[in-house]
């Protein structure tokens, strides 16, 4: 299957690390990736994992950082802290590299992949979702600037 420059286009937007400065404030994690990791990783690039994301140490290591340290899945059960918020369910789905990819037929924060969706993960502040029928909510922290 041919890309497209859109699709390249799109990778580049959500998962190259800005340069300069901004490459600095990802945290750095030199541990391997767990299985969960390489699991929701080959779930959405499939045979381009490795030319586009183990290859090449940037990328990894920002998808690391996505994955460790600025996603959190929260569970607000009282009303009154529950916030309104885009759903997840207007979330593009990230299928540049496995167009059969699918959306969950039940939400189960324990097997969540957010590489499945099109997040903004460069936008300066955080981010909230909320998982459609649920009192889940997915928050997008922004990169840490330490």
């Amino acid at each position: 299957m041919k890309l497209g420059f859109q699709s390249f286009a799109l990778l580049a937007l959500l998962f190259l690390p800005l340069q300069g400065v901004a490459q600095s404030s990802i945290r750095p994690d030199s541990g391997p990736l767990t299985a969960k990791e390489l699991s929701n990783l080959q779930e959405v690039f499939g045979n381009h994992l490795h030319d586009r994301i183990l290859s090449r140490q940037n990328m990894l290591a920002e998808i690391k950082d996505v994955l460790r340290n600025r996603i959190q899945i929260v569970k607000l059960d009282n009303p009154q802290d529950q916030k309104s918020c885009s759903l997840l369910s207007d979330v593009a789905l990230y299928s540049a590299f496995n167009p059969d990819i699918k959306r969950d037929k039940r939400f189960d924060p324990s097997s969540f992949n957010p590489l499945k969706y099109a997040f903004n993960y460069r936008i300066n502040g955080a981010s909230m979702y909320r998982v459609d029928q649920t009192n889940y909510y997915i928050i997008i922290n922004p990169r840490s600037t330490e």
